[in-house]
């Protein structure tokens, strides 16, 4: 309960000796309120507008009770309320008494009101020192909270920048060996057949000629293309790959895709399954492309020659599901996710035999999230070995 510093309560049965001090200490600037007895001041501590004095002065011997009995009452609703015990017949036991309920002070009639009022100024300024120390601590409280709170936030962020920065040393890391390897063996090829071109042009047989010159237009079309994924993957990770987004048939767009894919790699066989009617996308249709070429080679790439790829079309609930499977020997749990991740390849004997930077699931994802949709590997739905891959799309644009 908060004090009225200015607040006395006095209570003595001596009416003169009440009127006397309440005079006084009215002439002081304090606000007295007086009692001659007990119970009168008792009865007033349960009163709604009560408000705690700073300080009760209390005769010891009252005609209802005993002023030692009033100052606990006291104490028990305002414990910072400090009592001063006054007595005209003082012995040891009131006076042990006194001081066991915590009288602050046990003043003898007749009274040295220079005495009181000392008193008074040292109690009041114990009180202000008291409550500027609470509020005091009651700050510091709430900065050490609040500096707790900030410490949390930035070793969180801190944290999580390390998290980032180790990520991105990885991810650097692998970049460097992936792309070292995957340039050098290139550029060697270039660089071999090159001289042995320039030093051998009039001695060797034109099929070799042909031959050589087939290899460096592969090699630096494998050049290239690693280049456009570097370029591709970054312009993803970074935010900014424009698309221009416009309805297209989804069906027919899928149609003429499988097609060019029949015709380029006729060791596969690629089986279109349709559900539905007719599904118009507001999509990409270039980089839309560009997504599903990169999962098509993935399903190729641990495929078998004469194995069917299935492709399975659908639209259900506002949602359109593109559905690619293989008869590979599919990913486990453990790395579905991972696969996902630039610069990621499994250490298989597909992927050793087979160039490339383990990055065309991760730009694939990179394009289709563009596109507010997603890609994912679920189980199988027509059974068996292998991988299925669903890109799915929302059937409307979200801006």
């Amino acid at each position: 309960m908060i004090l009225n510093a200015k607040q006395i309560y006095v209570l003595d049965d001596e009416p003169g000796v009440r009127q006397s001090i309440e005079a006084i200490l009215l002439s002081e600037g304090y606000q007295v309120k007086s009692f001659a007895k007990g119970e009168e001041l008792i009865h007033y501590l349960d009163q709604t507008t009560y408000t705690a004095p700073s300080v009760a002065l209390v005769d010891l011997r009252l005609p209802d009770m005993s002023g030692v009995t009033v100052m606990g009452k006291i104490k028990e609703k305002s414990p910072e309320t400090e009592v001063i015990i006054l007595t005209g017949n003082p012995d040891l036991s009131s006076a042990v008494d006194s001081v066991n309920t915590r009288a602050y002070a046990y003043l003898i009639k007749p009274y040295n009101m220079d005495q009181i009022k000392n008193i008074l100024e040292k109690i009041l300024e114990k009180q202000r020192l008291v409550k500027e120390n609470k509020e005091l601590t009651e700050k510091l409280k709430s900065w050490n909270e609040k500096l707790e709170e900030e410490v949390h936030r930035r070793t969180v962020a801190l944290n999580e920048s390390y998290l980032k920065l180790q990520r991105l040393y990885e991810i650097r890391t692998q970049f460097i060996t992936i792309i070292s390897h995957e340039l050098r063996t290139p550029s060697t090829s270039l660089m071999g057949f090159s001289d042995t071109l320039r030093d051998g042009w009039t001695s060797l047989s034109k099929e070799k000629i042909d031959k050589y010159l087939k290899i460096i237009s592969q090699e630096a079309g494998r050049l290239v293309h690693l280049l456009n994924e570097i370029f591709e993957i970054s312009r993803i990770q970074e935010g900014k790959l424009e698309l221009n987004l416009a309805p297209v048939e989804m069906r027919s767009y899928l149609r003429q895709l499988i097609d060019d894919y029949r015709n380029n790699y006729p060791e596969f066989s690629f089986a279109l399954q349709e559900k539905g009617e007719a599904i118009h996308l507001p999509v990409d249709a270039h980089y839309l492309k560009v997504a599903l070429h990169h999962i098509f080679l993935n399903a190729m790439k641990y495929s078998l020659e004469k194995n069917t790829i299935v492709i399975l079309l659908e639209a259900m609930a506002n949602k359109f599901f593109l559905t690619i499977e293989d008869e590979g020997p599919g990913i486990i749990p453990e790395l579905q996710e991972k696969v996902f991740e630039p610069f990621f390849r499994m250490m298989d004997d597909v992927n050793r035999k087979t160039p490339g930077a383990g990055l065309g699931l991760s730009i694939a994802r990179g394009i289709i999230e563009r596109m507010q949709g997603t890609v994912t590997i679920v189980p199988k739905r027509t059974g068996g070995k292998g991988c299925s891959v669903v890109v799915q799309l929302p059937l409307s644009s979200h801006g």
